[in-house]
């Protein structure tokens, strides 16, 4: 495991218990087009036939803490899933 950063106000860090499957995509840019990312995501897991069996998660890779242009932010979205 690497090593957790610091929490603030707006991050949280924790350590998740290990999902069987997820469906991951990685997420360029700043954090309030989140939700075109999930629309697309979401989208997805429906089309290829799978449940969605836990609540989404989100690393933040590169961000405002080591990014400035906010173009070049990365997080990746991974939704715990099963076969349908």
């Amino acid at each position: 495991m690497e090593e957790m950063g610091e929490d603030s106000a707006i991050i949280q860090f924790k350590q998740l218990p290990e999902v069987a499957e997820a469906i991951c995509m990685k997420h360029y840019g700043p954090y309030d087009r989140f939700y075109q990312s999930y629309i697309t995501l979401f989208k997805y897991i429906e089309e290829q036939g799978y449940i969605i069996k836990g609540h989404p998660r989100c690393v933040y890779v590169d961000g405002a803490w080591n990014q400035e242009d906010p173009e070049k932010w990365l997080s990746i979205i991974q939704v715990p899933v099963e076969k349908g």
